[in-house]
């Protein structure tokens, strides 16, 4: 009967879609755990001075900004500086610099690890097992939290919340 199989259709499609977005969320988490698992507790040296190993604004340019360093598996004598930030494409993009220290002019490669997301925010565990924002929250603190928040809301309403040990 065409109605039934026209139902049964829409289903598979729907399905299909939601399965693929769940996918895709996976894939930015596991990629997010994977990054922040071999963080480097190392400042970044700079044309104008150092970086912090770990430095978090919920407000950069009107976007939650997470950058820090990372050892790479492939290769452990050429460690990245990462950043992860949202877009106004309603992306999370991930920015690698191609190394540690930074030379004047280097310039990010960016890719987009995620798309359908309204909100991106992140929140960083101290040492006193507190909540922050943003990170360094004050001049003499350590130089990586003890975990991260990640709570993202997905275009299609869903909310979701991860939290990672560093």
């Amino acid at each position: 009967d065409a109605p039934r199989e026209k139902h049964r259709h829409v289903l598979r499609e729907h399905v299909t879609r939601e399965a693929e977005k769940w996918q895709r969320v996976t894939r930015f988490f596991t990629r997010f755990e994977q990054d922040v698992s071999v963080v480097l507790r190392r400042p970044v040296r700079t044309s104008s001075g150092t970086l912090p190993a770990w430095q978090a604004d919920p407000n950069r340019n009107g976007r939650p900004y997470l950058e820090f360093s990372r050892a790479t598996a492939s290769d452990a004598d050429n460690p990245l500086r990462l950043a992860y930030l949202m877009n106004d494409r309603q992306e999370i993009e991930l920015l690698m610099w191609p190394s540690l220290d930074l030379a004047p002019g280097v310039v990010p490669q960016r890719y987009a690890v995620l798309s359908g997301v309204t909100r991106l925010e992140l929140k960083y565990l101290s040492s006193a097992l507190v909540w922050v924002d943003s990170w360094p929250e004050v001049r003499d603190q350590e130089m990586t939290p003890r975990a991260v928040e990640v709570r993202l809301v997905l275009t299609s309403g869903e909310e979701i919340v991860r939290v990672f040990a560093l």
